[in-house]
């Protein structure tokens, strides 16, 4: 049996309070230099919750050009990754024959100024990934119920 005296209830309203400019004040990675777990848990629900409203072909499409064109941007990390999140918006754009949604792009850009070091870069995309796993399998969920 599992002790539930100590969980805590998320609302739909807390997860969407739960931006990456508010969750990634205190980074990628834990004061032992560890990825902090929360970004694949709890940050990774809010980010698949406040990104509901996208299809999981845009948000995989553009999630999955933004990794491939990062090795090909040059200058400092957020740089790089503002230049391939353009790019990956355009390609998916083009990919779904669809104008890219502007709730992704914002929601992307917030993680800019986070981005100091490669490992930033790569901390990023690992928690972008499973964000894309969450949402996913929300959509799922939302899909059988249909």
């Amino acid at each position: 049996m599992f002790d539930t005296s100590t969980t805590t209830v998320i609302t739909r309203e807390q997860f969407l309070d739960m931006t990456p400019s508010q969750y990634l004040r205190a980074g990628f990675r834990d004061e032992q230099g560890r990825p902090r777990r929360e970004l694949a848990s709890i940050y990774a629900t809010a980010g698949a919750t406040q990104l509901e409203s996208l299809t999981g072909g845009e948000l995989g499409t553009t999630l999955i050009a933004l990794a491939q064109s990062l090795p090909l941007h040059d200058g400092t990390p957020a740089e790089r990754y503002h230049k391939a999140c353009n790019e990956a918006g355009e390609l998916a754009a083009g990919v779904r024959g669809a104008q890219p949604s502007p709730d992704l792009a914002r929601w992307l850009e917030q993680f800019t100024p986070f981005l100091q070091t490669e490992q930033d870069l790569l901390d990023a995309v690992t928690h972008l990934a499973v964000v894309a796993r969450q949402h996913a399998l929300f959509a799922g969920m939302r899909a059988t119920r249909a």
